[in-house]
């Protein structure tokens, strides 16, 4: 036991030197890796971001030490324009921690809706990135918000055709294959599995 507890203690002394001489700040989390970054960079572009905004809304492990994680965020340009932010962020736990890797997002301003009618049930953004440790390693995902409780499940149909699905959680999902492949078409499948929403990246929405 003694023993363990040594080599821990002595992991985190070494992962602390190193990330002193480096300025690499250390994080035991994935969120509190991406967190990090955003509160430190504070402006994406012409953007200023709320820190009191942030969102986790999940993390999912692609592997024991790699994550994505997928989050949301308020930001406010130069004109006091309010902006709202969804993102997807790869992490990889490294000597001085989770690390943040390859990632991407988007924002836009808050739909504007006709009165009476709903906004769009599911928002959503798509990616392929290589591996952060070189290679030839591909990940695509599709992750996005939810905003209509009916859905529960989210499929995602790839250019290859083949399908995979994600659980809404947090109102929120995220799927990825280890290969370079874009999306199809997505759809909103309630309880009973029945699709209520369906999209492509190139089509107007669609509501059942």
């Amino acid at each position: 036991m003694k023993s363990h507890i040594f080599s821990f203690l002595t992991l985190l002394l070494l992962s602390a030197t190193l990330s002193a001489c480096s300025g690499i700040t250390f994080h035991f989390s994935p969120e509190a890796a991406v967190t990090d970054v955003i509160l430190q960079q504070r402006g994406i572009g012409d953007m200023t971001v709320n820190p009191q905004s942030i969102v986790i809304r999940q993390t999912h492990k692609i592997d024991s030490s790699s994550a994505i994680v997928v989050y949301t965020f308020q930001a406010l340009l130069n004109d006091n324009a309010k902006m709202d932010c969804l993102y997807s962020t790869q992490t990889r736990l490294s000597i001085v921690g989770w690390q943040v890797g390859s990632g991407g997002g988007g924002c836009s301003s808050a739909p504007k809706t006709e009165e009476g009618q709903e906004p769009l049930p599911i928002q959503f953004g798509s990616g392929i990135s290589t591996s952060d440790q070189g290679g030839n390693t591909s990940l695509s995902d599709v992750y996005g918000l939810v905003t209509n409780p009916e859905i529960v499940k989210v499929r995602v149909t790839w250019e290859d055709d083949q399908t995979t699905e994600a659980e809404v959680i947090n109102s929120s999902f995220i799927t990825f294959r280890n290969a370079a492949v874009g999306l199809k078409t997505l759809d909103g499948l309630n309880q009973k599995g029945e699709s209520i929403f369906n999209q492509s990246p190139a089509t107007t929405p669609e509501k059942k």
